[in-house]
């Protein structure tokens, strides 16, 4: 397992830092090995050049939340996972090697045969919710809708995307008409 992780060294410089022996688990606790980060040009990149209040210019730092990983190994109590189960881990921990996280942590267990490659972006996902609830998004607005598979995701080119008019008129349980 690598013992490795990014660090924001300086504004624009990022290296390596040793994360030594993972520790010994609590009985809720998971081990993860990853084995796919997402690095985006939101939270990354605002890290490394210390933009939009990120690291506030203190360095070294670690910033990161998109994690694929395997878990190998778990805590007496953990319930729901297993080792050798693949997962997306959430947390905002930094990109390393391995991560412990808590059984109750942001982890979603990933079904077999999804290319787990692209699994590492769920979290953009998480943003984008978060956005449309911050905007106050509801029923009866115009919004744009994208079909994408995960490996579309980032492309807009795809031609998949199309605006969906809502109608203040129908109930909730109606659906959106697609133009």
């Amino acid at each position: 397992m690598r013992q490795v992780g990014l660090e924001f060294v300086s504004r624009g410089k990022v290296g390596t830092r040793d994360l030594g022996p993972p520790p010994r688990l609590k009985s809720t606790e998971i081990l993860l090995e990853t084995a796919y980060t997402g690095i985006t040009n939101g939270t990354e990149r605002h890290a490394f050049l210390s933009e939009q209040g990120y690291s506030q210019g203190k360095f070294p730092c670690q910033h990161g939340y998109q994690h694929v990983s395997r878990v190998v190994a778990i805590g007496q109590d953990v319930a729901h996972f297993k080792v050798d189960d693949w997962v997306f881990y959430g947390a905002y921990v930094g990109h390393n090697g391995w991560n412990v996280a808590d059984q109750n942590s942001l982890l979603v267990k990933l079904p077999a045969g999804i290319d787990r490659k692209f699994c590492a972006l769920f979290g953009v996902a998480g943003v984008a919710l978060r956005s449309v609830r911050r905007m106050n998004v509801s029923h009866g607005d115009n919004v744009v809708r994208s079909r994408s598979r995960p490996d579309w995701l980032l492309r807009s080119s795809d031609g998949q995307s199309c605006w969906c008019q809502g109608n203040r008129d129908r109930s909730a349980s109606e659906p959106l008409r697609y133009g």
